[in-house]
């Protein structure tokens, strides 16, 4: 685990002075048993920690979910599998017990549930008081475009062979699950200043210090591949492959 103040995923970054490290939680990908076609983002309280072989259990009391951006209601009882394993039981029952989670997953697949559900979540983070210079929103709003909590195939969506370098400055940084996205005013190898948005690494990818400078105002070097959609509407799209702060 990284140490630092958390802090909610999904946010609005408009800032100019470095910040604090964040701590994500990050597993491996999920087995058979779990619907990766239908990914989603929970919102919940945990009630109780279980350490089992298969992976670390949550039982959530769910407040609302997020599907493709559209934030709905969830008063059910999830069974959570986030997978991994710890070396420290106590310390992880302390830090996780009685806390509220956004967690970014999948369901069980085939299953049925009315009032009780399960799902896997590689990833998972805790919500931080408000700090001063940051700027919030909560998960179920996207202040730049509408964003898919569920990710999305690389070849659906960005071109192969369009790779593209574009230098630049950052407006506004969205650390989000299950995507950092940044948002810059630069240009590509044709000279013309536009508008990008670019899809980079996951939030536990993110070094301490890539996190400490990625802010509204730095200057950066993204190198990655032109999306499919080439409308630029209202920005330009990108996976960015290499995101590097000058």
């Amino acid at each position: 685990l990284k140490n630092g103040v958390l802090r909610d995923p999904k946010v609005s970054v408009e800032v100019t002075k470095p910040r604090a490290s964040p701590v994500f939680y990050q597993s491996p990908a999920p087995d058979g048993a779990y619907d990766s076609a239908n990914p989603f983002l929970l919102k919940g309280k945990v009630e109780s920690v279980k350490i089992e072989p298969a992976g670390i259990l949550l039982t959530v009391a769910a407040t609302s979910r997020s599907i493709d951006g559209q934030a709905v209601p969830d008063t059910r009882t999830w069974t959570v599998n986030t997978g991994g394993s710890t070396s420290s039981p106590e310390e992880i029952t302390a830090e996780l017990t009685g806390k509220t989670l956004y967690m970014w997953g999948y369901p069980k697949a085939g299953q049925n549930c009315a009032t009780a559900c399960e799902m896997y979540a590689p990833d998972y983070v805790i919500p931080a008081p408000k700090q001063a210079g940051l700027m919030y929103q909560t998960f179920e709003v996207n202040p730049i475009q509408p964003f898919p909590n569920g990710g999305y195939a690389f070849a659906a969506k960005f071109d192969a062979n369009a790779p593209v370098r574009i230098a630049g400055v950052i407006e506004k940084v969205e650390i989000g699950l299950p995507y950092t996205r940044v948002l810059v005013r630069g240009a590509a190898a044709d000279g013309r200043e536009k508008l990008w948005l670019a899809d980079g690494p996951r939030p536990a990818a993110l070094s301490d210090e890539m996190y400490r400078k990625l802010l509204a105002g730095a200057s950066v070097t993204i190198r990655g591949y032109l999306a499919k959609d080439k409308t630029c509407d209202p920005a330009c799209r990108v996976n960015a492959r290499d995101l590097q702060i000058n």
